[in-house]
């Protein structure tokens, strides 16, 4: 499933794509771009609004294993 992107009034275009990975995990892809201004350099992870999630945990074998992130229910999803 995948949403109609939205504009802000500068001219940023967001979406967001949910992609079933198995029966238990859905990943979500949440997408901005501004076509007025360059592509900065690719990043992974980063956080949102210029706040850390706490980015990614080493990758590993299983099916997601690329995509853990550090900040998760084990530890309270890095919350104070």
């Amino acid at each position: 499933m995948t949403s109609s992107p939205i504009s802000t009034p500068d001219g940023t275009l967001s979406g967001h794509a949910f992609v079933p990975i198995d029966d238990d995990v859905t990943m979500c892809w949440n997408i901005s771009w501004n076509p007025a201004k360059p592509l900065g350099k690719r990043r992974r992870g980063g956080g949102f609004n210029g706040v850390s999630d706490g980015g990614y945990l080493p990758d590993t074998t299983d099916w997601v294993g690329r995509w853990r992130m550090v900040a998760n229910a084990s530890n309270d999803y890095l919350r104070d």
